[in-house]
C-alpha cells in the first residue's frame, strides 16, 4: 500500500522538501539535456577583418663611390711620384745638414777640450779664494790649498775625457760613417744614371786613350778643357751633362763620309797563248764584316759583354769593326 501525497507532505520537513525539488529539478534538466539530439549553437565570436601587415621597407641599394678619374691617369701618379720623391729629398738634406751641425759642434769642443789639456793649470796661477773661504786658507796655508785645488782640476779633466772617449767620439765616429755612406750612396746612385744613358762608359775610360786626349781640349761652349766641364757635371751630380759628353767624344769618333769612288774601269782583255803576259791578280784588302758600328751597337755590345753573353769571337769581330771608327 502506497503512501499518499498527503501522508508524504505531512511527514517530510519543509527543509528536506526543498533539496528534494531542488535535486529533482536538477534531474529533470539533465534528462531533458540527454534527450534533445541538437546541442545548442555556440555563440561564434563576430568576424575580426584581418589586419593588413605592411610591406617590409626595402634597404636602400648601396652606392658606389665616385671614381676618381686621375687614377688611371699615368701623368698624375708621374707628378704624385714627383712631389713625394721632392719631399723625400728635401727631408734627406734636412737631416744631413743636422748631422753636419752637430759634427761640428763635437769638434769644436773636441778641439776646445784638446787646447785645454795642452795647457795644464799652474799650481801659480790657481786662484784659491774661488774654492776656498779665507778662514779655510788660514786654516790649512795657501800652498796646500792650491795643490789641492790643482789635484781636483786634474782629476776633474781626466772625468772629462773620459765621457769624451767613451761617449762623445763615438757619436763622432758614427756621425762621419753616415756622411761617408751617403756619399758612397749618391755616387752609387750617379754611377747607375750614367750607365743608364751611357751603357759603355766605364769601357772607354778604362781602355780608350783618346777619350782623356778629348778632355784635354777645348770645349766649344765654355771655351775651357772638358775636364773641367767634366769636373762641374761630377761635383753637381749632372749624369746627363755628363752622358753628353761621351756622347760628343762618339761623335768625334764618327769619320766623315767618303765620296763614292767612280766604277773602276773594265780589265782589259789578255789574249791567250803564248805571248799572253800573266795577269797579276788585284791586291784585296780585307774589311771587317758589318762595317762601322753605330752608336746603338755599340752601346748594346759593351750591354751584353757586361752581362756575360758575348763569345770571343764575337768580341774579335766587334773589336775589328770597333777600329774602323778611329782609323787605327
Amino acid at each position: 500500500m502506497t503512501a499518499s501525497p498527503a501522508l508524504n507532505e505531512t511527514r517530510l520537513p519543509p527543509a528536506i522538501q526543498r533539496r528534494v525539488a531542488a535535486t529533482q529539478a536538477r534531474i529533470d534538466a539533465r534528462q531533458a539535456t540527454k534527450t534533445d539530439p541538437t546541442p545548442p549553437a555556440a555563440e561564434t565570436p563576430p568576424a575580426v577583418p584581418p589586419t593588413e601587415t605592411p610591406p617590409a621597407p626595402t634597404a636602400p641599394a648601396p652606392v658606389a663611390p665616385p671614381v676618381d678619374a686621375r687614377e688611371s691617369d699615368a701623368a698624375y701618379w708621374k707628378q704624385r711620384w714627383n712631389t713625394t720623391d721632392g719631399i723625400l729629398k728635401a727631408q734627406a738634406r734636412a737631416h744631413a745638414e743636422e748631422m753636419q751641425r752637430i759634427s761640428g759642434q763635437i769638434a769644436n769642443l773636441q778641439s776646445q777640450l784638446t787646447e785645454a789639456r795642452s795647457r795644464p793649470a799652474s799650481a801659480d796661477t790657481i786662484d784659491v779664494s774661488r774654492f776656498f773661504t779665507p778662514e779655510q786658507v788660514d786654516k790649512y796655508g795657501e800652498d796646500q790649498c792650491r795643490e789641492t785645488v790643482r789635484i781636483a782640476l786634474a782629476a776633474a779633466q781626466a772625468e772629462v775625457q773620459r765621457v769624451v772617449d767613451t761617449q762623445v767620439k763615438p757619436l763622432a765616429e758614427a756621425r762621419a760613417q753616415d756622411r761617408a755612406d751617403e756619399v758612397k750612396r749618391r755616387d752609387q746612385q750617379l754611377r747607375d744614371q750614367v750607365t743608364e744613358l751611357v751603357p759603355d762608359w766605364e769601357h772607354i775610360e778604362a781602355t780608350d786613350p783618346g777619350w782623356f786626349a778629348f778632355l784635354t781640349e777645348d770645349h766649344p761652349a765654355t771655351g775651357g778643357p772638358r775636364q773641367e766641364l767634366l769636373t762641374h757635371h761630377v761635383t753637381r751630380r749632372n749624369a746627363k751633362g755628363i752622358a753628353q759628353l761621351f756622347n760628343e767624344y762618339r761623335q768625334s769618333l764618327v769619320p766623315p763620309a767618303a765620296p763614292i769612288p767612280p766604277a773602276p774601269p773594265a780589265p782589259p782583255v789578255t789574249p791567250h797563248g803564248s805571248g799572253a803576259v800573266d795577269s797579276v791578280p788585284p791586291v784585296t784588302i780585307p774589311v771587317a764584316a758589318g762595317g762601322v758600328p753605330s752608336n746603338a751597337e755599340v752601346r748594346a755590345f759593351y750591354k751584353r759583354a757586361a752581362l756575360g753573353q758575348v763569345s770571343d769571337q764575337e768580341r774579335v769581330n766587334f773589336e775589328a769593326r770597333a777600329k774602323l771608327r778611329t782609323g787605327r
